[in-house]
């Protein structure tokens, strides 16, 4: 908006997002990481948060999409009309590998993806590729398309002619786990891929989730 963000009290920057909002014709606000509009956890807070976006969306009349971890969740019930305004919600869950149509969807995933890629590749939904991009994502899909764009942009910034094993390997590095050893990395082709839940892995958080789950094409 060419905003120079001045100095100015919660308030007054309230009133200057309204003004800029209505002066630029804005027609649909899109909050991203909402769940950090409040990352104490604390209700009061939530509530603070909440009352903020209501009366933003009431001055301005402006439609507003809000997209986050489920704590957002939190946040929008902590006001009775805001949570009757936002009662459209739309999940995006990470694919399940114990789910068998999970893993149908999940490699029909990575074929859409590779029918969009600039540059040749090995099919991403081969079996091998397919158990690999798992084991480096979980199931969650911003960390796959992390994964492809990261070794899209290596391979251009290396003069590459095409994708493989060894751009996808340097890409997960980079984009998911920046300390991973090479003999954890999934795209690494001399190791089997396995579940990165360990302490200090990047999906700790979801040990009991993949504990006693196979990861096998």
């Amino acid at each position: 908006m060419g905003d120079k963000i001045p100095k100015r009290t919660a308030q007054e920057k309230t009133d200057h997002v309204a003004e800029l909002l209505l002066t630029c014709r804005v027609e649909l606000l899109i909050i991203d990481e909402f769940q950090h509009f409040v990352d104490s956890g604390h209700l009061a807070e939530a509530k603070l948060a909440a009352d903020w976006l209501k009366n933003l969306m009431e001055e301005t009349n402006v439609a507003v999409v809000v997209s986050g971890l489920p704590p957002s969740i939190g946040i929008l019930q902590s006001n009775p009309q805001l949570t009757r305004r936002f009662s459209a919600h739309h999940e995006l869950r990470r694919f399940d590998w114990k789910v068998a149509e999970d893993r149908r969807e999940f490699a029909g995933v990575l074929k859409h993806m590779q029918g969009q890629l600039p540059l040749p590749c090995p099919s991403l939904h081969s079996s091998e590729i397919i158990t690999r991009m798992y084991a480096a994502s979980a199931g969650v899909i911003d960390y796959v398309a992390k994964i492809i764009d990261g070794a899209v942009s290596l391979a251009f910034e290396h003069n590459k002619r095409q994708l493989g094993l060894a751009l996808f390997e340097q890409a997960f590095a980079e984009e998911v786990w920046s300390t991973v050893p090479p003999k954890l990395n999934p795209f690494n082709p001399s190791t089997e891929p396995r579940y990165l839940v360990g302490a200090g892995e990047p999906f700790w958080y979801l040990r009991q989730d993949l504990k006693n789950i196979a990861l096998e094409g």
